[in-house]
């Protein structure tokens, strides 16, 4: 979605993982959209560099993950 915003990041499972069929997502997606929003106020900037890591390192690994667990 565009322009991102400072609510809430959204992930296209489909893009995400194009091998796991849509009706075998972990949960539901409108869109096929997962939404990750973060609460201001709430967590440092390691925090939110340390999400940014993890969400990198699953996108690298995306073709072996069974799902986002």
């Amino acid at each position: 979605m565009q322009p991102p915003c400072g609510h809430a990041i959204y992930l296209d499972a489909r893009t995400f993982l194009p091998h796991i069929p849509a009706d075998q997502f972990p949960g539901a997606a409108q869109m096929d959209l997962v939404r990750l929003a973060i609460p201001r106020r709430v967590y440092t900037q390691s925090h939110i560099d340390y999400v940014v890591e993890v969400i990198l390192e699953v996108w690298k690994h995306r073709e072996i993950s069974p799902a986002c667990a």
